[in-house]
């Protein structure tokens, strides 16, 4: 709360995408060192799951299913629960960035990195990904290449995006909501968004080099930061 950094691991593989699982362990893309690796938080333990394979960004399913996006080779994949065995979750997808679960964990999400779309699966039961497609349209001014990257979603089932131009938010439905600027011009673009804090109503945004913070309103209407879902 006071802003207080903690090492966790001091060689993290080049980690970039990291998800906190249902065990309460923080699971990460560590692409430098090809392998998808879990730490302890608390203790700084540190298992490797998955290993000989490039990795982005990272999301675990309530249910243990780990899924990450590859773009060297243009993959999604997907770990399975307890066993860890890898499977292609989607073998043809060409540049794949920042992955994301919706609110009810039903669906998948995965950004396109050179284009405009942020595309959804629906997750089978044995975790298995079906009917993939282009489901949110990102605004991006004379130009296709939105730099899509890290996601999150609120309990409103609303998808923030991080991109070239800012933060985009859109509702369940596939509407663009809002865009929240970059918050410095100088910064190229944002890379990840999610929520934290010990009531996690607060919005943390990456760039490349600096990490920002900003209140969610918390009230009943249309406000799509806002954690709670919106009275009808």
């Amino acid at each position: 709360p006071d802003g207080t950094r903690t090492l966790v691991d001091g060689d993290t593989g080049k980690a970039n995408g990291l998800a906190l699982g249902p065990d309460g362990r923080l699971y990460g893309a560590a692409g430098g060192a090809k392998e998808i690796r879990v730490w302890d938080p608390i203790t700084g333990e540190r298992e490797t799951i998955a290993s000989g394979t490039h990795a982005n960004d990272i999301v675990v399913h309530h249910e243990g299913h780990v899924y990450y996006t590859d773009p060297q080779a243009g993959k999604v994949w997907h770990l399975a629960p307890g066993t860890h065995e890898r499977r292609e979750a989607d073998p043809n997808f060409p540049h794949p960035n920042g992955i994301a679960l919706s609110a009810d964990q039903s669906l998948l999400f995965v950004t396109d990195f050179s284009g405009r779309f942020i595309y959804s699966y629906q997750i089978q039961p044995d975790g298995s990904l079906r009917y993939k497609l282009p489901f949110f349209h990102a605004q991006v001014p004379n130009t296709t290449h939105a730099h899509l990257d890290g996601m999150c979603v609120n309990t409103a089932g609303n998808l923030l995006v991080a991109s070239s131009v800012g933060i985009q938010i859109f509702d369940p439905r596939g509407r663009i909501l809002i865009v929240l600027p970059r918050p410095k011009i100088t910064d190229q673009r944002t890379n990840y968004v999610a929520f934290g804090g010990p009531d996690r109503k607060t919005l943390y945004i990456a760039t490349a080099g600096t990490i920002y913070q900003r209140p969610a309103k918390n009230f009943t209407g249309a406000d799509p930061l806002s954690p709670q879902r919106p009275s009808r």
